[in-house]
This record gives structure tokens, sequence and C-alpha cells, in this order.
């Protein structure tokens, strides 16, 4: 079928719009009977100005819903990318934020505050260099790593730890006696 007009407007190839907007055929509720799609192939070509507008409008609609959306929201996709050729534009009913970006935008990474300062609020980082001037911070004793010993202590050893299992198992096998030992009748 070649190149063709389309309605009067500019040479399009056909074959190539019908095979885009067959797959289209694969979405729910897609009206799949011909003449909606010689209808829908006709909007499209209004749209757009060349097929390769038309083949990325079909696959970013079927990217973005899992049903058929309508004339409306295909329009709208359209116009997220694309002047309209003929003038109309639409705006999406099911995105209210706009059709969403191909590609996610990346979120830019925080910005690290300059080597001596607490917070990027100019104000509040000059009342805390004041404060911490004004009064010499004491160095922690957790902090620095030293832990201050008592003059009686003595670590804890593995034969401390062995000698303390023995006597609880000790203790508890001797608690188990008693509660097995016979009970004098009164």
């Amino acid at each position: 079928m070649g190149r063709v007009w389309l309605r009067g407007r500019d040479i399009m190839n056909v074959p190539r719009i019908m095979k885009a907007i067959a797959s289209l055929k694969l979405m729910k509720f897609f009206p799949g009977d011909e003449d909606a799609c010689l209808a829908l192939a006709d909007d499209l070509a209004a749209m757009a100005t060349t097929e390769e507008q038309i083949e990325w409008t079909v696959r970013r609609v079927r990217n973005l819903y899992s049903e058929w959306p309508g004339i409306h929201e295909v329009r709208a996709v359209f116009c997220s990318r694309f002047k309209p050729r003929d003038g109309i534009n639409a705006y999406s009913a099911q995105f209210i934020d706009g059709v969403p970006p191909e590609r996610a935008v990346p979120e830019p990474a925080p910005r690290a505050l300059p080597p001596g300062h607490v917070t990027a609020d100019v104000e509040l980082n000059a009342a805390v260099q004041e404060v911490f001037t004004a009064r010499p911070v004491r160095r922690l004793w957790w902090a620095s790593g030293d832990v201050p010993l008592s003059p009686n202590f003595q670590p804890i050893t593995q034969a401390d730890i062995d000698r303390a299992v023995s006597e609880s198992r000790e203790k508890r096998a001797q608690e188990a006696l008693k509660d097995d030992a016979p009970k004098d009748a009164a």
C-alpha cells in the first residue's frame, strides 16, 4: 500500500501506522474493529507530522496504561512530547500532575556542608560556633575510647565464666533433687 494521502494531509505510510495501531489491540477494551482503527489512524495523522511520532505515541500509551484509555488520553500522551500539528492540546485526566516522564528524573544529591559548619543557615551556624568558642567542650571518656578504671577493677576471665556456669548447674541439680525427694507424711 506504500505512501498515500490520508484525508488530504501530508503523505504518510498508512501500513506502518496501521501496524503500530494494531499493537494497541493487545490492550483491554481497545475497540479493535477496522473502522475504529481507521478513525484512530486519522486522529493520529492529524496530530503527528511523522510516522515516528505516531509509533512513539502508541508505544508510550502501551507502557503507561493497562487498559485502553481513549483518544483524549492518547492525545495527552502525544502532547506531552510533541506539538500537535492540528493545534489541539490535551492534558491527561488520569495523570493530574501531567504524563510521567519516560525516564525517572534523578533527585539531586544533597550538598555537603563546608568543614566546620553544622547547618546551612548562616545565622544558626554563627550562633553554634559562638557557643562552642565561648565554652570549651570537655572530652567525653566514651568518645575518646579511654575508659576510666577503678583501682579495684579485675577483668572477667574465661575461668570465671566456667566457674559461674558450673556453680549454676550444681545449684539447679540440687534443687531438682529436693523437688524429687519423697515428702514425709505428717
